[in-house]
C-alpha cells in the first residue's frame, strides 16, 4: 500500500502497489490523477576495460619512486613585515566599556 497526497485537494490518498504508473480518482474530491511508477534503485556496474589494453607492468616499475619530485605547494598569502605597532581597530568599530569597579564593602 503507497500513501500519496492528492495534488488537487492534497488529502491522504492509500493506493494499492498494483495501481502505479496508472490514473486513479481520488476518493475525497474525486478528482483524477496519475500515480507514479515505483522507483527501482538499480546501480549500474562501472565498465571495466579489457586487460589486453593496458599496458603490462614489471614489479621493478612499481617499487621504482617517482623520478619527477612534487612540486611546491603554493603560498595563500603575501609575506608582511612584522611591525612594533598594535593594530589598528577597523572604521566603525566602538570598544567595549570597561568593567565597573568593584564596590567595597563598609564595615
Amino acid at each position: 500500500m503507497i500513501k500519496l497526497i492528492c495534488p488537487k485537494c492534497m488529502k491522504s490518498v492509500p493506493i494499492p502497489d498494483d495501481f502505479t504508473g496508472r490514473e486513479v480518482t481520488c476518493p475525497a474530491c474525486m478528482k483524477p490523477f496519475e500515480v507514479p511508477d515505483r522507483y527501482n534503485a538499480a546501480v549500474l556496474p562501472v565498465p571495466t576495460p579489457p586487460a589486453e589494453s593496458l599496458p603490462p607492468v614489471t614489479l621493478s616499475e612499481m617499487t621504482q619512486p617517482n623520478p619527477s619530485p612534487a612540486p611546491e605547494p603554493a603560498t595563500m598569502s603575501p609575506e608582511v613585515p612584522p611591525t612594533d605597532r598594535p593594530p589598528t581597530a577597523p572604521p566603525g568599530f566602538i570598544p567595549p566599556a570597561p568593567p565597573a569597579p568593584p564596590i567595597a564593602a563598609s564595615a
